[in-house]
């Protein structure tokens, strides 16, 4: 396994969709919320976050957590 640390204001596009995509395989979104707009203030709280760090095995992301201002 393989860990990761980087500045939330550096998250790349394609890993905040791989961050999103682990976080709703383990919490369903209620049926009244819009996935984009979820993913959209999601995407907004981890790049204002100080550390995204981030695990991966087998070329997928396995856990991850932030540490906020």
């Amino acid at each position: 396994m393989r860990k990761y640390s980087l500045k939330g204001a550096a998250v790349s596009t394609e890993l905040m969709q791989q961050l999103c995509a682990l976080r709703l395989s383990i919490v369903q979104l209620k049926p009244d919320i819009n996935p984009q707009e979820d993913f959209e203030k999601f995407a907004a709280f981890v790049r204002q976050c100080q550390y995204v760090d981030y695990a991966i095995d087998n070329q997928q992301i396995q856990a991850f957590f932030v540490l906020s201002k």
